[in-house]
């Protein structure tokens, strides 16, 4: 994602490194909020972060890309003198806060500690008073794989959308389409063995979900309960050209909409589905992909 901003003078991009999980995660929080500060490094962040983190300057602007976890946030921002901070939400609050009054909590916390929070989802933006900005995405050299094995893929967590997902597994098949779903399982959830649909623990490396993107005619997309706004598999999909299938009838407000690419389940035609993706399709133009694309979305936190 970041790879276009690394030739950019001004943008430097800092890595956070995968931290410590379970009791040992714990108590290095617990250290560092009580003397980390105080001796200057974090255990938990590791030195080579926390030096980074330091050699930001009083007149940088930061922009905290997908760092979700208040915890984590939190002792990052301590290190850093700057008082532009910012916050790129990547996933709608209600997915890792469960309660109304925990997802206020996060939001009250950011502003108390000066860091202003943007989402692409509309909902979070209206309900907790956000910055609303594009999704964004960038341009994904094509693979050498020109042959096509499947004709609708899903690849992502459960997140409570297995039934619906078996529902279309079930019509796509029997349609005669080749459809591959890669549904990995949520945390503390019992399956049935028997299901219809198998989930799996094993998460996808980003490089294999897009080769199994680039084998693929079209993306299946179905939102998460609650979830509004334009997501990643939108801009996969507009960026890749390949078609889209999906409940999210918000396509038909961007300039990324074209119904010989974008099929909205609810609203089109079902019937008319087998003759969506038999036909061809033309790739969306480029202006219609420049609002998403990484390299323009950045200057949006640089004004």
């Amino acid at each position: 994602m970041m790879e276009p901003l690394l030739q950019v003078p001004s943008i430097k991009i800092i890595v956070q490194t995968k931290p410590p999980r379970g009791a040992l995660a714990t108590l290095l929080r617990l250290y560092d909020f009580a003397l980390g500060i105080r001796l200057s490094h974090s255990l938990y962040l590791g030195g080579q972060l926390t030096q980074q983190l330091k050699a930001i300057t009083p007149d940088d602007t930061v922009l905290f890309f997908a760092i979700e976890n208040l915890k984590e946030l939190l002792l990052m921002r301590s290190f850093v003198q700057t008082t532009k901070l910012n916050l790129w939400l990547w996933n709608p609050i209600s997915s890792f806060r469960t309660t109304k009054s925990s997802q206020q909590k996060y939001v009250d916390r950011l502003r108390k500690e000066g860091i202003d929070a943007a989402t692409f989802d509309p909902l979070d933006a209206q309900q907790f008073g956000l910055r609303l900005h594009n999704q964004v995405f960038r341009k994904v050299p094509p693979t050498t794989q020109d042959e096509v094995q499947f004709d609708v893929t899903f690849a992502g967590v459960d997140k409570g959308r297995l039934e619906r997902l078996e529902h279309w597994h079930h019509v796509l098949t029997q349609m005669g389409w080749r459809v591959h779903m890669h549904v990995v399982a949520d945390k503390r959830k019992h399956y049935a063995l028997n299901g219809n649909l198998q989930v799996t623990h094993r998460w996808l490396a980003y490089e294999e979900y897009l080769a199994l993107v680039q084998s693929s005619a079209c993306i299946l997309e179905l939102l998460q309960s609650g979830q509004q706004g334009l997501t990643l598999r939108g801009l996969e999909a507009a960026f890749l050209n390949k078609k889209l299938i999906t409940d999210n009838p918000i396509y038909l407000d961007t300039p990324l909409y074209s119904p010989d690419r974008i099929f909205i389940l609810g609203r089109d035609d079902e019937t008319m589905l087998p003759a969506f993706l038999r036909s061809r399709h033309l790739p969306p133009p480029p202006e219609a992909l420049r609002p998403f694309d990484i390299a323009e979305w950045i200057k949006l936190w640089q004004a």
